[in-house]
């Protein structure tokens, strides 16, 4: 049995941006949401080494309040 190797579909950089820019409005309506309702929330990154964990989480927080 020979193994076959998988490939992500790549994105061209527009619509990366299109989607990053979508996922962190979303992001920051979900942190809004949560301040009003005095709740907190804990996101777990799990990954091997290089795997882009800094990365996402730069993303993640790049339009987010600290507080």
């Amino acid at each position: 049995m020979k193994l076959q190797k998988l490939e992500h579909p790549k994105l061209d950089k527009k619509e990366y941006e299109k989607k990053l820019e979508k996922l962190q409005l979303q992001l920051m309506t979900l942190q809004y949401g949560l301040y009003n309702q005095n709740m907190r929330c804990v996101v777990v990154v799990e990954g091997i080494d290089a795997a882009g964990k800094g990365g996402m989480i730069r993303r993640m927080t790049e339009f987010m309040d600290p507080r």
